[in-house]
């Protein structure tokens, strides 16, 4: 990518990225981008039996079905919160920008209570499946694309 000008190329900058010429979207393989916010946790039991408290975090991966059905979850990296040091009632306040890449996306959310050696103890999870609401999402931006160029095809009828 870029132009010859003797023996030397003149870089023009990154190569385009693909994309979808009947709705000129840039194709990045994500889908969507989640906005989480990790608020805080109240009365979370003792877990450690020296301060009577614990030193929660929250950690969070996305999870998508295996390549077969004899095949693991594919986990993507993590995000994590900051540790609350002996806190029974932890407030983060802290935002993460989670990209969706596949239908089957299911976030997997994990409160954990730190321990100096590594062996952290779970406190609590959940999963979150988007089929559902990724599905929904397409649906109405399927609906805008096509609106859209049914607005620019009455536009340029009059040219």
């Amino acid at each position: 990518w870029g132009t010859t000008t003797g023996a030397k190329v003149a870089p023009l900058g990154p190569p385009p990225k693909p994309y979808d010429p009947a709705t000129g979207q840039i194709l990045t393989g994500q889908l969507a981008t989640v906005m989480l916010d990790v608020v805080a946790a109240r009365h979370l039991p003792v877990m450690d039996g020296a301060t009577g408290s614990c030193d929660p975090f929250v950690k969070m991966a996305v999870l998508t079905a295996g390549h077969d059905q004899h095949a693991p979850d594919v986990r993507s990296r993590d995000w994590m919160t900051s540790i609350k040091g002996r806190n029974r009632n932890p407030v983060w306040n802290e935002s993460f920008e989670i990209p969706l890449h596949s239908l089957d996306a299911v976030l997997d959310v994990e409160l954990t209570d730190w321990d100096e050696d590594g062996t952290h103890d779970l406190i609590g999870g959940m999963r979150l499946p988007f089929r559902d609401m990724l599905e929904k999402m397409m649906e109405e931006r399927e609906a805008v694309f096509e609106h859209n160029k049914a607005s620019v095809r009455r536009a340029h009828d009059g040219f």
